[in-house]
Order: structure tokens, then C-alpha cells, then sequence
């Protein structure tokens, strides 16, 4: 991916670009390199890129990757293409590929422990605005899918390929980790 920038605001060219992961199943794989869409709303939109995805570990229910995320946002577009986008930040986050308990993985605000989020991609009544960038990020973490209509488009795809999440969640929508490895015992 190659960044021009002007002030603040970057003018993207794509190039798809794809980083394996070290023996993992084969079952989840990340689209790197590509800027994808994250949640809108009447004024502006979010948008992000995955720049790495390393395979942290392999558990009975599911994948643990480690992600290098770049974001930006940009004015709502009218129009099918990627607006001029501002650079607004980068993270490291974590994302459990699994088609029973998927996870997006943050450290806490307080760096002291970590905090996933729980989803259900397959349910449209388990998606809310909360979730809609952190579900767009899923589906492009573990199945290179670029799903910008989480709530069509994303069920349909979590349904073709077998998620079966028992939503709504017993414990809530999140929980508090020591490690991000503890979602390997799920």
C-alpha cells in the first residue's frame, strides 16, 4: 500500500497484499493491505486497513490473531468510492476467528487487562451500531470479506459459512481477560 499525504488528508492506492499465518487451520485468513469499511453515520464514516495478522495460538473452539490496525475517517459519500479519508490512529488488537464464540479483543482503558467483545456476525438482532465497525473488522480478519451492510449482507455470509453463536449471551456482550490467550480455553 503506498500513502501520499496533503495536510491531513491521504489519498489511498490500493495493492492487495496478503500476510499468512503460521500454521494455522487454514479455515481463517485476514485481508491485508485493502482500506475497508467500517460504520457510517449521517456525517461521517469510519474506515480501517489491516496491515499485519499473526496466528497467536489455536484453541478447540477457534483462532487467536493478532492484529495491526490503521484507521481513518472521512465525510459520508453519496457515491460507491472511497472518499478522501484522514489519518486518525493505529492499534493492536486481537480478534478470535470462531464460528461459535467470535471475539474482538482490546486492552483495557487502563492497560490492565483486556476486554472482548462477544459477537454474533450470523444474527441480525446481535448487531447494533456499537458493533457494526467491530463486526465489519471480524469479517475481514478471518474471512477476507469486505462486508460493508453488517446487517445483510454479513448475516448472509455468516449463515453460508455455519456460525451458530448462542446469542443472546448468557454473561453479557463482554468480558474481562487477564491475557488475550484466555479465549483459547473457551
Amino acid at each position: 500500500m503506498r500513502v501520499s499525504s496533503r495536510g491531513t488528508v491521504l489519498a489511498i492506492c490500493l495493492s492487495s497484499s496478503l500476510v499468512v499465518a503460521k500454521e494455522g487451520s487454514g479455515k481463517f485468513e485476514a485481508l491485508t493491505g485493502k482500506v475497508l469499511p467500517g460504520r457510517c453515520d449521517s456525517r461521517s464514516c469510519t474506515w480501517f486497513t489491516i496491515e499485519n495478522s499473526e496466528l497467536e495460538g489455536i484453541g478447540q473452539h477457534g483462532e487467536l490473531f493478532q492484529l495491526k490496525v490503521k484507521w481513518w475517517t472521512s465525510k459520508r459519500s453519496l457515491q460507491n468510492s472511497i472518499p478522501p479519508l484522514t489519518f486518525s490512529g493505529q492499534s493492536q488488537l486481537y480478534v478470535f476467528c470462531s464460528k461459535t464464540n467470535p471475539a474482538n479483543i482490546t486492552q483495557t482503558a487502563d492497560g490492565k487487562a483486556w476486554k472482548a467483545l462477544l459477537l454474533a456476525p450470523e444474527q441480525k438482532n446481535a448487531i447494533q451500531k456499537e458493533t457494526e465497525t467491530a463486526i465489519a473488522l471480524y469479517w475481514g480478519a478471518c474471512h477476507r470479506a469486505t462486508e460493508a451492510n453488517v446487517y445483510k449482507s454479513g448475516t448472509q455470509l455468516g449463515k453460508k459459512l455455519g456460525y451458530a453463536v448462542n446469542y443472546p449471551f448468557a454473561e453479557g456482550d463482554e468480558k474481562i481477560l487477564s491475557m488475550p490467550s484466555d479465549v483459547l480455553k473457551w
